[in-house]
């Protein structure tokens, strides 16, 4: 084979380092090196050119890069040497190894010039440096001229499934196969890992499978890439399988594959399980003739990454102290702990710290909450084994000062490592675009994932997942679901935490239909449903009244042997009792105890809340009495539930007797408290007792709320005395309420709800005069006036608000439209109504149910039947729901007609949809069709209400409420 060419390397965008090129001292020929530099012997220059090559390699062991590079000057410029093929070999591969990676493709072109020729091994180390660099098509432009092996082509694989190109790699096999180069486990293990970077795991076993068919010795490295694979995306009883198939199929767990399922279960909480599999290591016992133990497992023993699963899992989820027992223990045991274990102690501490006091724990671990003793020790302990701050260090604790609300100190942080010359790799972006959306900074999450586009750095699922958490937090749905569109684009597939979340922003932002489909798609791509998914599945169908749905869902997953915690068991009962399904929520309640999951505050004050809404207060307070039994303490919503249920129900007394309780459990009432105990007196009409618990209120530094305003005036106002209202507003605003645009809009509102209208007009007019500091009139403020002048009947008055309304730049809302199409409607003025009606419909505004009855009422007033069936209909198209004054206007409208098809249709319609007409419809009908030959048709329409209302009682409430003629009761019964 001839020598090849010397590449042409200068068209990368990596900068070559300066003493490396030009070489124009040194020459292709050794001879002439010898000639120009005769001061060193021909008989030593190997031996010379062999201590430089170690000198070189020592150099770049310790990482001193610019003496390496001095050193590699020197030998070939100063001293003329040329080292032979396997010097340059070292020289190369340490290069490479060390990471300065960029400067073997210079060293190889220095290699040919000076005449040595290269091998398989050569072209292997530059193929790797190319795949390194991302060169991935000049190492495969070499790989296909120049003299190779299987090393080379699975580089190669290992080059585009580190770029992402997973696809790529395996269509890569079939070139192996037709140039005679059979691919083995390595090319296998190479490409099931490059799946599992991707989240691709069922494709990485699928491939997996088929290669180990055909021929493929399946090992140890493969299967521990796949378990690890399951463990990330939380399909741990996948992985599980997969560890159980390894023994059947003769490979022995290693201690990697241990730690790989302890590490999956110790992430999703579940720690019996991975202290089972700690107690498995522990107990196995070696057998003395065999390198492997009685369990079929190879020597096994825990490592420090056993421990730090451990620790890291319990500063998250089971608390610092746990974790810093577990630390101790770890070392008395003769464990070393390494960077990541620091690392997740570090994290612990951000993320049990609520303030950090200090510019920066990383330079000084400053005294915080108590625990400055402990974080000193740990960055000595750091010092005095050697440990350096490397990247890892600089990224927790980036993300620790993210998590203690420190963002200015985090990016500091970034800027640091950036300039001690480390370089930031995806974990250390994506722990900064996190911080970013995490404190609401998009633009800045946006940048950071661009500059780190720009560096070469890929994000994967947990950086996109993150953006995406930040754009549903802002309501920015319409971005978050680009973001998975872009996602899908690169091949990174959302995991179940992604669906989590847009599912949890799209349920709270209306778009259901949505939400669910992102389900469908999620289950579709084979993810599991773990507890948190369940949790925002369960409340999103409740939300919208699919309880049914939800009870489903808790029940298949159950049974799929999801172990489902006390969230998923509260928000399930809480959804059940809402709907009334008592039973089914304390049978609930009680399969979550049978499982050992002992009920919280927040399980007891969901059963509180159900039993206060039922009005068994005697139970409730037995619940109470079993928290207090159990060691737990109630919170305020605890005891604000009761004390809400007990105002409803007037009874003061023992709300009271509540309240006292409540501070004798060192919880004094909180905004929510006082207002509902205002509430309440202010419906009994207790205005002076409730200005006592307000004086009590300001006595704590609270301050009266636009709820406690709104609750006060509207007590004040039933004395129809506009005086005695606008003096409590001005009595609570003296006693700390501000008084904003909310506040002046309930005033407002309210004197025109009891028909001051002068003086409403009058306040608008006082505000506009003085200009108030933080109101700014609204739609909101315009449409209660305008709402007092409708029901009033002074629409002259309404239509002039309404010019002066649009004059200052305010348009008119769908509840300005309803408030006047009804206003005009009430007063018989059907021109204007109906005007205003297809001016709002024509605007994109829906009308409400009621502007719709008032409108039909209008024209079955006057007999206009077709016409009322037509806005009927328009309904309908609308996706306007009737009601039953909807149905007994036409009804009604129809009988004086005597058009029986009409009303037989409504009546049939009306039962369909579960309502009941009212007395006087029933009265109409009667009158309509109580006549000879007509009963007993009428008594068939009327049948089915019968059925579902007992015939006696229903007569007698008719009777009772005065709607239903004497004549007309006479005449229903004789029908």
């Amino acid at each position: 084979m001839k020598p090849p060419k010397p590449l042409t390397l200068f068209r990368n965008p990596f900068k070559p380092i300066s003493t490396l090129s030009p070489l124009s001292s040194s020459s292709s020929n050794p001879q002439s090196n010898h000639t120009q530099h005769a001061h060193i012997p021909l008989s030593k220059t190997h031996l010379y050119s062999s201590f430089f090559c170690t000198l070189i390699e020592a150099y770049l062991a310790c990482r001193r890069f610019s003496d390496a590079t001095r050193a590699f000057s020197s030998m070939r410029r100063l001293h003329g040497l040329n080292p032979d093929t396997d010097g340059w070999h070292r020289i190369l591969y340490g290069f490479n190894a060390s990471g300065y990676v960029s400067q073997v493709p210079i060293l190889y072109s220095e290699m040919l010039n000076c005449g040595r020729t290269p091998n398989v091994f050569t072209h292997n180390v530059l193929i790797h440096a190319f795949c390194k660099l991302g060169l991935i098509g000049d190492a495969l432009d070499l790989l296909r001229r120049v003299e190779t092996d299987v090393v080379s082509y699975n580089t190669v694989i290992w080059g585009l499934c580190r770029g992402g190109s997973v696809e790529s790699a395996t269509g890569f096999l079939s070139e192996m196969l037709k140039r005679g180069v059979g691919f083995d486990a390595f090319s296998c293990n190479t490409l099931v890992h490059g799946f599992c970077r991707k989240g691709l795991v069922n494709e990485a076993q699928a491939l997996r499978d088929m290669l180990v068919r055909g021929g493929v010795e399946p090992d140890v490295i493969g299967f521990n890439t796949l378990i690890d694979g399951y463990c990330k995306i939380g399909r741990m009883s996948v992985a599980r399988d997969l560890f159980e198939r390894m023994r059947r199929e003769g490979v022995s767990p290693d201690i990697i594959s241990y730690n790989c399922l302890i590490d999956g279960y110790c992430k999703v909480g579940d720690f019996s399980r991975a202290e089972a599999l700690m107690d498995d290591i522990l107990s196995a016992k070696l057998d003395t003739d065999s390198p492997e133990g009685e369990n079929g497992c190879l020597n096994l023993e825990p490592n420090i990454v056993t421990h730090t699963s451990f620790i890291s899992a319990y500063c998250n989820q089971k608390g610092l102290d746990e974790a810093l027992s577990l630390y101790e223990e770890t070392v008395k045991n003769g464990f070393l702990p390494d960077v990541v274990t620091y690392s997740s102690i570090m994290n612990g501490f951000f993320k049990n710290l609520k303030l950090v006091e200090g510019t920066a724990v990383f330079r000084e671990m400053e005294k915080t909450a108590g625990r400055s003793v402990e974080s000193a020790m740990f960055m000595k302990d750091m010092l005095v084994r050697g440990i350096p701050f490397d990247l890892i260090t600089y990224t927790v604790l980036m993300d620790g000062l993210f998590k203690v609300g420190k963002a200015d100190e985090a990016e500091d942080m970034f800027e640091t490592l950036l300039r001690v010359g480390l370089s930031p790799n995806h974990i250390t972006y994506s722990a900064l675009i996190n911080g970013l959306c995490k404190v609401g900074n998009m633009k800045g999450a946006e940048l950071a994932l661009l500059y780190m586009d720009e560096k070469g750095r890929e994000g994967n699922v947990i950086t996109y997942s993150s953006v995406i958490n930040g754009y549903v937090k802002k309501g920015m749905l319409t971005e978050a679901i680009d973001v998975i569109g872009k996602m899908k684009e690169r091949d990174i597939f959302p995991n179940v935490v992604t669906y989590g979340t847009i599912i949890d922003g799209l349920f709270k932002v209306g778009r259901d239909n949505l939400a669910l489909d992102m389900y469908k798609e999620m289950v579709e791509r084979g993810l599991e449903v773990n507890n948190y998914v369940l949790d925002i599945l369960v409340n999103g169908l409740r939300k919208i009244g699919k309880m049914g749905e939800a009870e489903g869902l808790f029940n298949d997953t159950v049974q799929r042997g999801l172990s489902i915690d006390q969230v998923n068991y509260t928000t399930i009962m809480d959804g059940l009792f809402k709907r009334g399904k008592t039973s089914a929520a304390l049978k609930v309640g009680h399969e979550m105890m049978e499982n050992g999951i002992q009920p919280d505050v927040v399980a007891y004050n969901v059963f509180i809340k159900c039993l206060c809404k039922l009005g068994k207060f005697d139970e409730a307070l037995s619940f109470l009495s079993e928290m207090k039994a159990l060691g737990m303490t109630p919170d305020h919503a605890t005891f604000n539930t009761m004390i809400a249920a007990l105002c409803k129900k007037v009874k003061m007394d023992a709300m009271f007797k509540i309240c006292d309780e409540m501070k004798s459990h060192g919880l004094y009432p909180n905004l929510i408290t006082y207002s509902t105990i205002v509430g309440g007196l202010c419906e009994e009409g207790e205005v002076d007792k409730a200005m006592e618990v307000l004086n009590e209120m300001t006595a704590f530094g609270l301050r009266p709320n636009s709820i406690i305003h709104k609750k006060m005036l509207h007590a004040q106002a039933r004395g129809k005395n506009a005086d005695s209202i606008l003096q409590m507003h001005e009595h609570l605003i003296e006693m700390g309420l501000i008084p904003d645009l909310d506040i002046y809009n309930n005033l407002v509102h309210i004197l025109c709800t009891f028909g001051m209208i002068s003086k409403a007009t009058s306040v608008l007019n006082d505000i506009l005069k003085r200009g108030m500091p933080r109101v700014c009139l609204d739609i909101t403020t315009y449409n209660a006036i305008l709402s007092g002048l409708s029901e009033a009947g002074l629409m002259k008055e309404a239509n002039e608000i309404m010019n002066e309304m649009q004059e200052k730049g305010l348009d008119p809302n769908a509840v300005t439209y309803n408030i006047l199409v009804s206003g005009h409607g009430k007063i018989g003025n059907k021109k204007d109504s109906i005007r205003l009606y297809c001016e709002m419909v024509r605007k994109g505004f829906i009308p409400m149910l009621g502007t719709y009855n008032i409108l039909i009422n209008d024209f079955s007033k006057v007999g206009m039947m077709i016409q009322a069936r037509e806005l009927f209909n328009e309904m309908h198209k609308r996706g306007v729901s009737p009601n039953s004054s909807t149905y007994d206007i036409l009804i009604r409208g129809w009988s004086k007609l005597s058009n029986r098809a009409e009303v037989q249709r409504l009546l049939k319609e009306m039962d369909k949809n579960g309502f009941v007409p009212c007395g006087s419809t029933i009265g109409c009908i009667s009158n309509a069709f109580a006549r000879p030959g007509q009963r007993g048709h009428t008594r068939r329409i009327l049948k089915s209400f019968y059925e579902r209302k007992e015939s006696e009682r229903f007569l007698h409430g008719l009777f009772l409420i005065d709607t239903f003629p004497y004549t007309d009761y006479e005449a229903f019964q004789a029908l």
